[in-house]
């Protein structure tokens, strides 16, 4: 729900240097959405919504080296 770019700049409890976000209005709404649609707890939830903010760096980072790879690798195909 949260693009990785945007999950990096904030937290689900809050640090000295990211926003909270646990208490947002659209996390509430997705709260409720994710609710009426599996049935788990709230800890659930929390849990799963805490590792999406808790690794957002480390997936722009492998996002970001896959396509400096793949970048390098099709320059190197191009023809002279």
């Amino acid at each position: 729900m949260f693009s990785d770019n945007l999950a990096e700049q904030f937290s689900w409890r809050g640090t000295n240097t990211k926003q909270c976000i646990r208490g947002c209005r659209i996390t509430l709404a997705i709260r409720h959405a994710f609710k009426n649609k599996f049935a788990l707890e709230d800890e659930d939830f929390d849990k799963i919504t805490q590792k999406h903010f808790q690794y957002a760096h480390d997936r722009l980072t492998k996002c970001s080296k896959y396509v400096s790879k793949k970048t390098k690798h099709d320059n190197e195909q191009l023809p002279p």
